[in-house]
């Protein structure tokens, strides 16, 4: 069996237009703790758990402050030496990310905070899976390997991120990607459908969802890097009289330089009902952003919402950096007349063992 993990401590900040003398305060320390197991079977059978654990209750929504499973899964990997088509691929049984777009590898996940420079997730993952995580899934999840791409397929529970599924319909994500046989480049498209209600009940998001998404990540050279996606989602609500779409993007930088990164991004969650006034939107659609209710009262969800991010990190020890980001949701509709922008900042120090 091998150990490794990883550990995020922060302190954030974030302060809203028009809050209340009465709303909470919304700064505080915060920490965050990764413990990922992994054992060897044979020779093509491995297995893995992660551990999720923190202090709880913080802005950023980080596990705590019990331990609880988040990974828990089977990998068994097949090798094709003999065929000119295909190279490998793998078969996972279990509870593992969900597969939806190759983003999914560079998001912050609770204490893992290593793979990209800026901390806090972008505004469409922030509504999939967390501001700091991402969408757990149980089922089974194959890929194949070929000489032009890969193809990804998973059938799961759905959206829940546990084993209930009250509605007792299944998850289906379909992804594929290639790089075109150019070194630092790939591209990968989406596909979701999870119907998680049902007169037997709900569970997950509770909507019968579907969704499409489109990304690519370019390399120039070792310094460069760009990042983006495009994408739909529809959350349906069974109701004819309401819009359901939202259409999701992001376009990301990124500079390296010896042991300091730099990034900076911008993300937008755009519905298809996006006048501000309250009504004629899916009961399924939900608040993508970090504006917290004002009053009690909860920020409108159609309306349009744009996410500003700006941070880097300076790695002074091996697997050990200084980070630190600021950030800005710009809600384009106020709710009742008061605005619902959110300006924040995090500083943090994240590690690996």
């Amino acid at each position: 069996m091998h150990l490794t993990g990883a550990y995020l401590g922060v302190f954030n900040g974030f302060r809203q237009d028009d809050r209340l003398d009465t709303d909470p305060v919304r700064k505080q320390f915060d920490f965050a703790l990764n413990l990922d197991l992994a054992w060897v079977f044979g020779s093509n059978v491995r297995g893995g758990a992660q551990l999720q654990g923190g202090t709880g209750g913080g802005e950023l929504g980080l596990q705590g402050p019990e331990l609880v499973v988040t990974d828990l899964y089977l990998k068994i990997d097949f090798d094709f030496a003999k065929s000119d088509a295909l190279r490998g691929g793998e078969v996972t049984l279990g509870a593992f990310d969900t597969p939806f777009g190759q983003q999914v590898a560079y998001l912050t996940n609770n204490g893992a905070a290593g793979r990209n420079p800026l901390l806090l997730n972008s505004l469409f993952y922030s509504a999939f899976g967390g501001i700091a995580g991402t969408l757990n899934t149980v089922g089974v999840m194959g890929t194949l390997e070929g000489e032009v791409g890969d193809v990804t397929v998973a059938l799961t529970n759905g959206t829940d991120q546990s084993a209930v599924n009250a509605d007792g319909n299944m998850e289906v994500v379909i992804s594929a990607g290639t790089d075109f046989g150019q070194d630092g480049f790939r591209s990968t498209a989406s596909f979701i459908a999870s119907d998680d209600t049902n007169p037997s009940g709900t569970s997950g998001f509770g909507a019968e969802l579907t969704g499409v998404l489109g990304d690519v990540r370019i390399a120039v050279g070792d310094a460069l890097q760009f990042a983006g996606y495009l994408g739909y989602m529809n959350f349906g609500d069974a109701d004819d009289l309401t819009e359901d779409g939202v259409t999701v993007w992001m376009a990301q930088a990124q500079f390296d330089s010896g042991p300091w990164r730099w990034g900076v991004r911008l993300s937008g969650w755009l519905p298809s009902d996006r006048d501000g006034n309250g009504v004629e939107v899916s009961d399924a659609l939900f608040n993508p952003g970090i504006a917290a209710p004002r009053g009690g009262v909860h920020v409108f969800v159609d309306q349009e919402v744009r996410r500003f991010q700006v941070g880097g990190g300076w790695t002074f020890l091996p697997k050990v950096a200084l980070r630190g980001e600021f950030i800005w949701d710009d809600y384009l509709r106020p709710t009742f007349g008061s605005s619902s922008d959110v300006f924040g900042f995090v500083l943090a120090m994240s590690g690996a063992f």
